[in-house]
């Protein structure tokens, strides 16, 4: 361990003394002046090596390494400072070891940044070349090319080392030996902290998306749910061990072993960054993780970046709508969502778990052996992406067919937010059901009698709904309305929570004792909150509702408003 820190300090003597930029017109580019601008980086990013070097192989596991807000600001720093001046080098791909120098910033790709920065920095005094058979030795190019970059050869008590200062050791075959020693290399998160932390949020990416797009996403997620720089995210291309990936992941028998899978299940939810090309949703591995975050029934969230700024999409309101004190939470969930490119759901919507792309072919399989074990199929992987784009284009107030049929052939609960007259389209144009539906919240302050006739009709078929927010302040609802949607209101066996709003509305006391007839009926009741202020509710309406309710054993809260209205002390 000694002899170790001291020859990562000798491959580094003098780095920091040197001009972080090195301009340079092609690919060619001496690799010792690379290696210089790597010192630089260990610096810039506040990188530990002595927490690499002081132990044979990691102690902190995969799981429990994340990354807070803080320091993906300081990584969006250093690539915004220099990408340019370093003119970091991106593989091109399909040719035959030929490259194209990346200057701008903004298109800098997630995989650029491991090839030219991360991979190099976590191995800071390369890997050490494994004996092989006489004749079948790993030697370097005359350029510095060896498998998966660029390194330079150093000698440490007579063992050969291949410092990597582009790219790294690329794993090895199926039933091949290894032709590295993967010992002296980690991961950026653990030379960021020595110690175990687990994050609340675990984030699944795509690998070709911009890193600045990237962190971005992230940081409007950070934003939205009113995180500071202190808060932790799981991402594997700081949480990995980029040299040593098969070592991580161990063997290729279930993904429940991945790294990823129990950071899933330590987080409480799952944050999607959705690329502006929505090739995330046609990636595989990307699609399973998205799909596991929702079957073990985390938070789930969309980031994406358009029109240069951060959005984040989520089924309920984000801590930062309920900030605003002059406007109803989710009436601010859906001005801040409106915000975002719903031609990206859409591709959601398109998702094909048996049809997304791998990185290499032996990952099919093995993917289908996961999918087939965790999922119970594609088909039921596909169902919870689909449902998620589906509930989240209706909250944007997108009515497609589509999104329909995702939410009719849904097999897990999801929630529903948005407006009535946009349920009723989806019912009458393409016959919308609510089987799954757990959680359902609408604003009707245009709604018509008609409405509240369509809706009572939808929320029969609503067997599994536990909780209902209906708004019709103001509206033209009737008691004939208001008599259908009150019987459906029965029907849900697991009916909980309910708040019904008909302030300045028409309903009458027919209305009301029928709201409480179908309240009545709803054994496992917990919450009521009805308003009916500034109606012409009197003394009749309020008896009945009152009559109704008090055969509900489980109701434990009540809440009602008759300012205004007909009834009497």
């Amino acid at each position: 361990k000694i002899y170790c820190l001291h020859d990562a300090m000798k491959f580094m003597t003098g780095v920091l003394k040197q001009p972080p930029g090195f301009q340079m017109d092609d690919i060619s580019v001496s690799l010792e002046a690379i290696e210089q601008r790597l010192g630089f980086a260990l610096e810039f990013l506040e990188l530990s090596v002595r927490n690499v070097l002081s132990r044979e192989y990691s102690k902190l596991r995969p799981e429990c390494r994340p990354i807070a807000v803080s320091g993906l600001r300081r990584v969006a720093e250093f690539i915004d400072t220099y990408c340019s001046s370093h003119r970091w080098a991106s593989p091109l791909p399909g040719s035959n070891g030929e490259f194209e120098i990346v200057s701008d910033p903004a298109a800098l790709s997630i995989n650029n940044f491991v090839y030219n920065v991360i991979a190099p920095v976590t191995a800071p005094i390369g890997h050490e070349v494994a004996e092989a058979p006489a004749g079948a030795s790993l030697e370097l190019a005359s350029d510095g090319r060896v498998p998966g970059g660029f390194a330079i050869e150093r000698l440490v008590d007579g063992s050969r080392r291949f410092r990597y200062v582009r790219g790294a050791p690329p794993d090895p075959e199926p039933a091949q030996a290894d032709r590295f020693v993967r010992t002296f290399s980690g991961s950026i998160a653990e030379m960021l902290c020595a110690t175990e932390r687990i994050a609340p949020w675990f984030c699944t990416h795509w690998w070709g998306q911009p890193m600045l797009e990237f962190i971005d996403c992230v940081l409007a997620h950070a934003r939205d749910y009113l995180l500071g720089d202190t808060a932790l995210y799981w991402l594997f291309v700081f949480a990995g061990n980029l040299s040593a990936m098969q070592l991580e992941r161990g063997a290729e028998v279930s993904a429940i072993e991945y790294p990823f899978f129990r950071a899933v299940k330590l987080a409480q939810g799952g944050l999607l960054s959705l690329d502006r090309d929505s090739q995330v949703t046609r990636r595989a591995w990307i699609a399973f993780e998205t799909a596991i975050v929702v079957h073990l029934n985390k938070s789930f969230a969309v980031s994406t970046v358009h029109g240069g700024k951060g959005h984040t999409l989520a089924l309920e309101p984000v801590p930062r709508d309920h900030q605003n004190r002059n406007r109803d939470a989710a009436a601010q969930q859906r001005l801040r969502q409106r915000k975002f490119p719903s031609e990206r759901l859409v591709a959601m919507l398109d998702t094909r778990l048996e049809k997304a792309n791998s990185g290499a072919a032996r990952e099919v399989s093995f993917l289908r052996n996961c999918i087939e074990q965790i999922l119970g199929g594609y088909d039921n992987g596909d169902r919870a992406l689909h449902t998620i784009a589906a509930a989240t284009l209706f909250g944007l107030g997108e009515v497609r067919v589509a999104a329909t049929a995702a939410l009719n052939k849904a097999n897990q609960p999801y929630s529903l937010q948005g407006e009535v007259r946009h349920l009723v389209e989806a019912r009458s144009d393409h016959n919308l059901g609510l089987w799954m539906c757990r959680s359902l919240r609408l604003q009707g302050e245009d709604a018509s009698d008609d409405d509240a006739t369509t809706l009572g009709k939808s929320l029969v078929q609503a067997v599994n709904l536990e909780s209902i927010s209906l708004d019709f302040h103001g509206s033209k609802v009737q008691d004939t309305g208001v008599k259908v949607l009150a019987r459906a209101l029965g029907t849900p066996v697991a009916l909980k929570l309910v708040s019904l709003d008909f302030e300045m509305t028409k309903i009458g006391d027919s209305g009301v004792a029928a709201i409480g007839a179908g309240l009545g009926l709803a054994h496992h009741l917990v919450s009521v909150a009805l308003d009916f202020s500034e109606t012409k509710v009197g003394n009749a309406g309020l008896i009945a509702l009152a009559s109704s309710l008090a055969h509900v054993r489980t109701l434990t809260s009540v809440d009602f408003s008759f300012y205004g209205t007909q009834v009497a002390d």
